[in-house]
């Protein structure tokens, strides 16, 4: 501290704010430096001196850094504000004009000049200065007063759109930035209310936003979500982010979850999915759909592409070229199309009448429907109707060549011409029609014999008279069924077979494993002579144990079965599982073979002593528990696979060639 008189002089210190002290109504004053120690290269002079007009006080200094700012305040530790400013000048120039006139002892001036920033002084330009260069204090390095901290979260919302149940979709970055100059107190990041189950905010990787730090003034951060719906509809949640200080900033996620439909495609031929080309370009193929939305899928083919639809995979199933998919869950479909390597056979979808006249009218017929379904060839002549005349035989027009003959969903139906009309190796029944669809038992018009001779023929299929017969087979019936013995009136609506010519390349059947079933030979019911000994009776070698499928009185069919086992003919083709057998339905393939090898023959029947195989038998339908030939007792057809395999009537148990089914244990 130091005092003087007239001139009255004031030293700065180093980069400090000067403090005067003093009366300006009379020249004479008393001067104090605020409790800063002078620094004589750096003194300020202030000088006290009559202003210009009355009563004022003239204010002139030298030393320091100009340019130079006076303030007067009312208290002794004044700040540096618009308020106090009485002005500015710069070395050389004249002094500044004081024209209040305050009380004795109640003004205090204050010389701001340049200084340094980080020197705890308030110098000219400087809003701050704390004695330090590091920001986020209040005080930035540039000694300016620095803002509060506040965060902003940008954008406010984020539509995802639609997305699968149960896949991620692509990254949606937040950025989260602190406009104030100060630094944020610990962020904190996360979903706080809506579906949030249905919404993630990703793990931290560099640049990401960590929960807990802090953001320092004017920094920035991201925080990145997903939308992964566990459920179908549509879905909200929100971001926060905040910290103290900082304040607290939110944005709205949205979504619609979709069940996801996944398709592709084996082979050359094309599906459409609701009417629109599906898998174009790429495959497999994936769309979303709303809970319970239903989705209609078609598979077709290009005549003389080789190539036809034999059948669907995962949540379709079958050979029909259409499929509706109900999408209450994930769902994925594969259409299987398989080059025509061998001939392909087919029962008509449509009924025709009996009445054309000639067999070309109908190999017209047949040529008709492939090209409609795309399974024809360039010239639309692949297909013979196996239809015959008695000077004109189906397998006359087949050609000698011809050989291999496979439903349109790929299962085997005859090897060579050979063992299907020599030994009636039929291996499926042909209900499958051009379309792919199982139409199941179904009458079909040949006027041929299961041997492939030509027999009754509506008077050369010129009659559709209810007096006059033709010769027809069973769509659902294999060996001993297919294309005779049955006599129909020339009235009853029919179907044809059509079968290809063109190929004739050697068709080998692959075996299937599974307990065997087999035809036994002829039993009749008898004292002492139960169905389970014809059984063993007639077992091939290498089979263990073998029961009789019928039923007793005191126990049903079903009882010898295992529902989840897989059964097979002798040939290695499968009939049904357990269960699908104990349902009495359709069934894959027929139990036409014997355990010897041999196919059964014309209308051969079965014991089956039940009208369905899980009922338990009585006396009148088990021919007295297959002790009595006085009375009736079920059976089944033998070359069926509809339900007449197992319920088709009753006979007398007198009957001597009836058979049993025998089922490997």
């Amino acid at each position: 501290m130091r005092s003087s008189s007239r001139p009255l002089s004031l030293h700065r210190s180093r980069g400090g704010i000067l403090r005067l002290l003093g009366l300006a109504l009379s020249i004479a004053a008393t001067v104090a430096s605020a409790g800063l120690s002078p620094a004589i290269a750096d003194d300020i002079v202030l000088t006290l001196t009559p202003g210009p007009g009355a009563g004022e006080s003239q204010q002139t200094w030298t030393g320091g850094t100009s340019p130079y700012q006076l303030h007067r305040a009312d208290q002794p530790l004044g700040v540096v504000a618009p308020a106090h400013l009485l002005g500015r000048t710069t070395s050389g120039a004249a002094g500044l004009a004081d024209p209040a006139v305050p009380a004795e002892g109640g003004v205090y001036y204050y010389v701001v000049v340049s200084g340094t920033c980080g020197d705890a002084v308030i110098d000219l330009d400087e809003g701050c200065d704390d004695g330090g260069a590091l920001p986020g204090d209040g005080c930035s390095a540039a000694c300016q007063i620095e803002t509060a901290a506040a965060l902003a979260l940008t954008p406010g919302s984020e539509a995802f759109g639609a997305g699968f149940v149960g896949t991620a979709s692509p990254v949606a970055p937040f950025q989260v930035a602190n406009q104030g100059d100060m630094t944020s107190g610990p962020l904190s990041i996360g979903l706080i209310a809506g579906d949030m189950g249905d919404f993630a905010i990703l793990a931290p990787i560099a640049g990401d936003c960590v929960p807990g730090s802090v953001l320092p003034g004017h920094a920035s951060c991201v925080a990145r979500t997903r939308f992964a719906p566990q459920s179908p509809g549509p879905k909200t949640a929100t971001l926060g982010v905040s910290a103290t200080p900082g304040g607290a900033q939110q944005a709205t996620l949205s979504g619609t979850g979709q069940w996801p439909l996944t398709l592709d495609v084996d082979g050359t031929g094309a599906v459409t999915r609701d009417g629109a080309p599906a898998c174009v370009g790429t495959c497999p193929e994936t769309s979303g759909y709303a809970d319970g939305a239903t989705v209609t899928l078609v598979a077709t083919t290009q005549n003389n592409s080789n190539y036809y639809f034999s059948g669907w995979s995962g949540d379709c199933g079958g050979s029909g070229r259409n499929c509706t998919v109900t999408m209450t869950q994930a769902r994925s479909v594969t259409a299987t199309f398989s080059p025509m390597t061998y001939n392909l056979a087919f029962v008509s979808s449509a009924t025709i009448p009996p009445t054309l006249g000639s067999v070309t009218a109908y190999d017209a017929q047949c040529n008709s429907l492939a090209t409609a379904a795309g399974l024809n060839n360039a010239g639309a002549n692949a297909y013979i109707a196996w239809i015959s005349l008695p000077f004109m035989s189906a397998q006359a027009r087949l050609g000698v060549s011809a050989q291999g003959w496979v439903r349109v969903d790929g299962r085997p139906f005859a090897t060579t011409q050979t063992s299907l009309l020599n030994s009636g190796v039929v291996y499926h029944p042909l209900r499958i029609d051009e379309s792919g669809v199982d139409v199941g038992s179904r009458l079909v018009m040949t006027g041929t014999s299961n041997a492939g001779q030509a027999q009754n023929t509506c008077l050369n299929w010129t009659s559709n008279s209810a007096s006059v017969f033709m010769t027809s087979g069973d769509g659902a019936s294999g060996s001993g069924g297919w294309s005779g013995p049955m006599s129909s009136p020339c009235s009853a609506a029919a179907s044809i077979y059509c079968l290809m010519k063109t190929k004739t390349a050697t068709l080998t059947v692959t075996p299937e494993t599974g307990k065997r079933i087999y035809l036994s030979g002829n039993y009749t019911p008898a004292v002492g002579t139960p169905p389970d000994q014809r059984c063993a009776l007639d077992k091939p070698i290498g089979l263990g144990t073998v029961k009789a499928l019928v039923a007793t009185t005191a126990s049903s069919a079903a009882s010898v079965l295992s529902p989840t086992q897989r059964y097979v003919r002798m040939d290695g083709v499968f009939i049904g599982t357990g269960a699908d057998l104990a349902a009495g339905g359709r069934l894959t393939s027929g139990m036409w073979e014997t355990g010897a090898g041999l196919y059964a023959g014309d209308a051969q029947l079965a014991w089956t002593g039940a009208a369905t195989l899980t009922d338990i038998g009585t006396s009148a339908t088990t021919c007295a528990n297959w002790l009595s030939t006085a009375t009736t007792g079920r059976v089944g057809r033998v070359a069926s696979t509809d339900t007449a395999w197992w319920n088709a009537g009753s006979q007398a148990c007198s009957a001597n060639t009836i058979r049993l089914y025998c089922v490997e244990q």
